[in-house]
């Protein structure tokens, strides 16, 4: 059960796994280290009682090289300790980084559309990042800052109880100041990380925006919005100082007092024969250096905050839903596509996208769904691929509900061609196989299907081209590619999103060449924003505010004179627009 357990300390010790012994290890060196820390005060000690009776000679050689020694030996638990700590640091930001990736693969691919890339560039490097921080440096260091006080109280103790007792009459006063200066610190911490979230969002956005951001001359007021989300955690972070400032100040200021008691009691006690001067002097060194272990660990406890805060949305990513379950693969019998009484609303929206969406398209036919913007239309899109479940009703492929389908069979049933085609920085050998070992003859032959071989063949290295570093590509250029690629993965139903509709005249003759290959004997969903491309499908569906509305072929449709009519002669009606035209004709766009 350890994936459930919310509890950020055992969450990272149970994700560190095989290299957990490294972890106790560390910590019990780190013990050691503590222990053996006292052991050159104790011989300290031991050798003024000898000078002060007037000893010399052998034995305080002696006593020098026993002090030597635990000084090395306590150094090399040290240096064991912060080896073995690096060693599973690393180890367990390379399996969280494992843990995060995978659930983000195997997450409802509805996710990122919500989700920032800001915010997950930030929970993927910057709290995973203080995690190996923590474990390789703080984790040691907050078990000695632990144990050291309570060492060297026990060693006073043992020398004299009064002078123990004295030791620590700062430590009330420095709890008080520590109260004050952790209040409501859990509050603070989560609206840090919200404030570093929206920085990270709004340099995101300020750098993929900035061609957009020059063309329009808008630069100054661009800039200025990401200079709010700066100042604004600035601002948080100077408010956190100020209010911390002053209880910090006084928090150090108490734990460093030890001397101001220790001093004027000693110095009493010697005055009365109780306390010898050796013993007298190793209360002090001890007495002193006793609290300064618990400046530190104040200091760790605000870090701690922070990358616990860090560790509760690492958890989130990690306990995302699996859409990637072991189920048994069902039998498609053909490639019909049923939508049943189908509700969605957004997670976290309140307004229902769709409200029982009810049609069934045939296999081997072309559907395009109309409507103006905000209708549903891509929702539905992204129903159908598996992006969200339904609320209620059902979607069936084949007579088989999607939730009976496993990923994979979904996968391997769809292709997908966006109106924006996305290519990574890899060779177009790579984009076009996505990763799975096609024969170079096929990938050649859906090149060519798509209209891309030409344009790839005067690519400087072919399709060993590497895309984005070698060359870069035009919109159109990347849309074939997209074609092509789906033309390889020769899946059974398409979606398309008006691949043409960033195209120039030439391009799109092209593009639709090529998607009357890719389509051919397909069942073939298409969201359409230029009517054109609908009139010869089988069935049009036009839907508004979530619902469908109508739905027939071209010509039912146009008979029928209502939604689909109206938006079919505003469409005809823009062929003749010219910019000569008054302002008061105006079109209406459905689309």
């Amino acid at each position: 059960m350890q994936k459930r357990s919310l509890n950020p300390l055992v969450w990272l010790f149970n994700q560190s796994r095989s290299k957990q012994w490294m972890l106790w290890f560390a910590i019990c060196l780190s013990l050691a280290a503590a222990v053996l820390a006292l052991g050159p005060y104790y011989v300290a000690y031991l050798i003024v009682d000898k000078l002060l009776v007037g000893e010399t000679g052998q034995y305080l050689w002696s006593l020098s090289i026993v002090a030597l020694t635990l000084m090395i030996c306590r150094y090399l638990c040290l240096l064991s300790a912060v080896y073995l700590s690096h060693r599973c640091a690393f180890h367990l930001q390379y399996h969280i980084r494992q843990s995060t990736l995978a659930a983000l693969s195997n997450t409802k691919l509805g996710f990122f559309s919500q989700k920032n890339s800001g915010e997950l560039k930030k929970n993927l490097t910057e709290d995973i990042d203080r995690i190996e921080v923590f474990i390789a440096h703080q984790l040691p260091d907050l078990v000695s800052s632990f144990v050291l006080p309570m060492a060297t109280f026990i060693f006073l103790v043992m020398i004299d109880v009064r002078m123990a007792l004295i030791a620590l009459i700062p430590i009330p006063l420095a709890l008080m100041c520590q109260a004050v200066l952790f209040r409501d610190y859990q509050l603070k911490a989560e609206q840090y990380h919200e404030s570093a979230e929206k920085l990270n969002r709004s340099l995101t956005e300020f750098i993929k925006a900035m061609p957009v951001v020059r063309l329009f001359g808008i630069g100054k007021q661009s800039y200025n919005q990401l200079d709010k989300s700066i100042q604004s955690h600035k601002h948080y972070i100077e408010s956190w100082t100020r209010s911390a400032g002053g209880p910090f100040a006084l928090f150090k200021t108490i734990l460093g007092s030890g001397l101001v008691f220790l001093t004027p009691f000693g110095l009493y006690f010697w005055s009365q024969d109780s306390l010898s001067i050796s013993r007298f002097l190793l209360c002090l060194l001890l007495g002193v250096g006793m609290l300064e272990p618990l400046f530190n660990l104040s200091l760790l406890s605000t870090y701690l905050g922070q990358v616990f805060e860090g560790v509760k949305r690492l958890i989130k990513i990690v306990n995302l839903p699996n859409s990637v379950e072991n189920k048994r693969e069902a039998v498609i019998g053909d490639f019909d596509i049923t939508f049943n009484d189908v509700d969605f609303t957004y997670p976290g929206q309140d307004a229902p996208v769709l409200k029982e969406v009810t049609f069934r398209l045939p296999s081997d036919s072309l559907t395009a769904i109309v409507g103006p913007s905000g209708a549903g239309k891509s929702t539905l899109a992204a129903l159908l691929a598996g992006f969200w479940l339904p609320d209620n009703g059902d979607i069936l492929i084949g007579g088989q509900s999607l939730s009976h389908l496993s990923e994979i069979q979904r996968m391997e049933a769809m292709a997908i061609v966006y109106q924006d085609a996305f290519v990574f920085t890899q060779s177009v050998m790579t984009n076009l196989t996505m990763g799975k070992d096609y024969p170079p003859k096929a990938v050649i032959a859906a090149a060519k299907a798509a209209n891309a071989h030409d344009f790839i063949s005067q690519l400087p290295y072919g399709y060993d081209t590497i895309i984005g570093q070698d060359i870069r590509l035009s919109g159109g250029e990347k849309q074939r590619l997209s074609i092509a690629r789906a033309i390889l993965k020769d899946a059974p139903i398409i979606v398309l999103d008006e691949p043409t509709s960033h195209s120039d005249t030439t391009n799109q003759a092209l593009i639709q060449s090529a998607l009357s290959n890719l389509t051919a004997g397909k069942t073939v969903i298409i969201i359409a924003h230029r009517l054109a491309t609908v009139k010869a499908a089988n069935k049009i569906i036009f839907m508004e505010n979530g619902e469908v509305i109508e739905q027939g072929t071209h010509d039912e449709l146009i008979e029928k004179g209502e939604l689909y009519a109206e938006m079919w002669r505003s469409s005809q009606r823009s062929k003749t627009w010219s910019v000569s035209q008054t302002s008061h004709e105006r079109e209406v766009d459905y689309v």
